[in-house]
C-alpha cells in the first residue's frame, strides 16, 4: 500500500496528471487509455506513447515491463490491421524513434502488414 499512498499523495500534491503522462509501467491498462484518447481524437500522440514501450518486450527481470511492452506490441499489430490511421502513426513515428524502438516498430508494422495480405484480423 505504500506505492499507492505515494501515488495519492503525488496527485494531491501536483494535480492531475495529463494522460500522455501516466506511467505506462502501472499496468496495461494506461495502454486502454490511451487507446481510448486516440479512437476519440485521432491524435497521433497516443500511438506514440504506446510505441515508446515496445523495447520492453525484451526486458528481463522487470515483469511489469515486460506486460506492457507485450500488450503495447499486440495492441498495435491489431489496431494497424484495422485502423489504417494506427498505420499510417506507426511508419510515420519508425523516422524519429531511437533504435531499439525503431527495431520492435519494424517487427510490429512487417506482422500486421503480412496478416493484412493474409486476410488475418487480430
Amino acid at each position: 500500500m505504500p506505492k499507492h499512498k505515494e501515488m495519492i499523495d503525488n496527485l494531491l500534491a501536483n494535480g492531475r496528471p495529463s494522460l500522455l503522462e501516466l506511467p505506462l509501467e502501472q499496468g496495461p491498462w494506461v495502454l486502454d487509455a490511451l487507446w481510448g484518447y486516440f479512437m476519440a481524437t485521432g491524435d497521433d500522440a497516443p500511438v506514440a506513447r504506446i510505441i515508446s514501450a515496445l523495447p520492453w518486450v525484451n526486458v528481463r527481470g522487470e515483469v511489469s515491463r515486460l506486460l506492457v511492452g507485450g500488450a503495447a506490441r499486440w495492441s498495435l499489430i491489431s489496431n494497424a490491421i484495422q485502423h489504417k490511421p494506427v498505420m499510417a502513426a506507426c511508419k510515420k513515428e519508425l523516422e524519429s524513434q531511437p533504435k531499439d524502438v525503431a527495431d520492435v516498430l519494424r517487427e510490429v508494422i512487417a506482422e500486421a502488414e503480412k496478416d493484412m495480405k493474409e486476410g488475418k484480423t487480430q
